[in-house]
């Protein structure tokens, strides 16, 4: 299965980092899995892989489009990704993104992701259109689940 992961990997958020390093060794340990990683800084993420068949490409909306089209599944993974309070943007990047997975037929799946109270009457509307285009999440916490 060729999986492709999307979230804040290779920033300089040492939280999501480390919860990047553990999603990428999970993914690898599956023999099974084909894992591709969208990165802010290819290099840096090259240190987090073991696996010789992972590849890293820079993230990207035609990054994304492409790689997405060559996966079976989109993962999300890491960090309070899914929120409107540093910026909107950032909410409307994600809902983009499970809609384009939505339009080629891949499942998404969301790993170890906060998600925030939503601050807006926008996040709070794009919140309630992602439930439905995610097939699995396994949220970070109590909070996140509620949302």
């Amino acid at each position: 299965m060729r999986v492709l992961l999307s979230a804040f990997i290779g920033s300089y958020n040492l939280g999501d980092e480390a919860i990047a390093k553990v999603l990428i060794g999970q993914l690898e340990a599956n023999e099974r899995i084909d894992l591709t990683i969208l990165s802010l800084d290819t290099g840096k993420t090259a240190k987090l892989t073991a696996k010789p068949t992972t590849r890293v490409t820079k993230a990207g909306f035609v990054a994304f489009v492409k790689e997405l089209r060559a996966s079976d599944r989109l993962v999300v993974g890491g960090g309070g990704l899914i929120q409107d309070e540093s910026s909107v943007f950032n909410l409307i990047s994600y809902y983009l993104q499970f809609t384009v997975a939505k339009m080629f037929g891949k499942p998404v799946t969301l790993f170890f992701v906060g998600i925030s109270p939503m601050k807006t009457r926008l996040g709070h509307r794009l919140l309630r259109k992602m439930h439905k285009l995610i097939e699995h999440s396994l949220v970070r916490d109590r909070e996140s689940a509620q949302q």
